[in-house]
């Protein structure tokens, strides 16, 4: 099976898919030790979610404000964005 990855949203479509229980991301909350991880699949899933609660709002190529500190949730709603056909 060929995979087109014309964006991030398929690549990580295409990864959650071969890769789902691997760290996507890992994010050190105190710049060190303490850490956060999301898997592809966890990520994708939420980005998913997150996205189609976006599209009651937005329309393709409207601009979003991602107002969330650094952290995972960040990395989510980016996704989101992207997901939602929005300009985060």
């Amino acid at each position: 099976i060929r995979y087109e990855l014309n964006n991030l949203c398929d690549l990580l479509t295409y990864q959650s898919e071969r890769l789902a229980d691997r760290v996507a991301y890992t994010f050190l909350v105190d710049g060190e030790n303490e850490e956060q991880s999301i898997t592809y699949k966890e990520l994708a899933r939420c980005a998913r979610m997150t996205a189609a609660k976006l599209n009651r709002y937005i329309k393709p190529g409207d601009r979003i404000l991602l107002v969330i500190p650094p952290g995972i949730d960040f990395i989510v709603g980016f996704f989101a964005c992207l997901y939602a056909r929005g300009i985060a």
